[in-house]
């Protein structure tokens, strides 16, 4: 492990990306994945993994492996996390989801994955990274506000990815908009609320009028959960026995989604009104 790692040049101060860093990240990930013991030779690395993204212009790899990379070695490591987010990885974050996101953004259909490392792969695995961080975090708050005010700004392209860029057919909740889902699952109605009003500018091309955007939102959700549920469930019938061995798969799909509605029902009247007048039966 010690030579992937001076491969990648991980053990200087400064370390630059080249095309041998990129090998032996794709080794580093591999290695820790069948292999999770070998993280704990990365720990005193963390910070030179986090520098190899500070570029202007990483590549999508490095932004794909670096990402890959820390959240295997943060998962249930508070110490590790609180190291990087001393080194402000809110702010990385932001700057690879910004980037990849703009990428997506201008593709008029769902991007084909011809590769394993692109836009959708990268978001992915950086929205991953960023739910950890923040599940990790939360659990060393008293205040949970704390940890969603610190990434707060990652929710700006986790908006852009599920009112712009159009989600896949005929399953919808995959990346990267499922792992949008599952990142603003973490965030409480206030923090959603105080970023949506602040980027004005960009919501005034989705709509004019605030009663138009209550509309648009709990429109865009709920086609997430009806689309995802006529995929998992064609026939409309959940207590099939053929689904007996896809359930937990159906509840780890349905239920982020579920919680981001609830959060957004509780937080605003006019769409728990919305949800309420779609989701539930007349009363006729």
């Amino acid at each position: 492990m010690q030579f992937l790692i001076n491969l990648a040049g991980l053990h200087t101060d400064e370390p630059k990306e080249t095309a041998s860093s990129c090998e032996a990240l794709k080794c580093i990930a591999n290695s820790i994945y069948l292999k999770p013991d070998l993280k704990k030779c990365l720990d005193s690395e963390i910070i030179s993994l986090h520098k190899l993204v500070l570029g202007d212009n990483p590549s999508q790899d490095t932004q794909f492996l670096v990402c890959r990379i820390l959240f295997f070695m943060t998962v249930n490591r508070a110490d590790l996390v609180t190291q990087l987010i001393n080194d402000s990885i809110e702010k990385t974050l932001e700057k690879i989801l910004t980037r990849n996101v703009s990428i997506l953004k201008k593709q008029d259909k769902p991007l084909e994955q011809q590769t394993l490392i692109n836009p959708v792969t990268v978001t992915s695995e950086a929205l991953k990274l960023l739910f950890n961080l923040m599940l990790v975090d939360l659990r060393n708050q008293t205040d949970p506000q704390t940890t969603a005010d610190r990434f707060k700004q990652c929710l700006v392209p986790i908006f852009h990815i599920l009112y712009e860029i159009p989600p896949a057919e005929p399953q919808p909740m995959v990346p990267p908009h499922s792992q949008a889902i599952h990142a603003l699952m973490q965030y409480p109605f206030s923090v959603i609320q105080e970023v949506w009003r602040s980027q004005t500018e960009w919501t005034n091309t989705l709509y004019n009028v605030l009663e138009e955007g209550v509309q648009i939102t709990s429109n865009l959700f709920l086609n997430l959960l009806n689309k995802s549920v006529h995929a998992l469930i064609p026939n409309g019938n959940p207590d099939d026995d053929a689904l007996d061995h896809q359930y937990q798969q159906i509840d780890s799909i349905l239920s982020p989604l579920l919680l981001v509605i609830r959060t957004l029902a509780e937080g605003n009247p006019a769409l728990k009104e919305c949800f309420a007048e779609k989701m539930l039966p007349s009363e006729e």
